[in-house]
């Protein structure tokens, strides 16, 4: 799953076409929107690196 704001290169043919090539779901927000995410980076995403780079 890969989570996109609303900048234009995201936009192009040759990135969805590498996309689905590759099986990645992308969800595409508006570019004022993205922030709303950032506590998962936090408590969510960080901890999991953490733990799969001491793996």
């Amino acid at each position: 799953i890969l989570l996109l704001d609303g900048h234009i290169t995201y936009y192009k043919e040759d990135f969805t076409i590498k996309y689905y090539e590759h099986h990645i779901i992308s969800f595409k927000f508006p570019s004022h929107f993205i922030h709303i995410f950032q506590p998962l980076n936090v408590g969510v995403f960080w901890p999991w690196k953490h733990y799969y780079n001491q793996a």
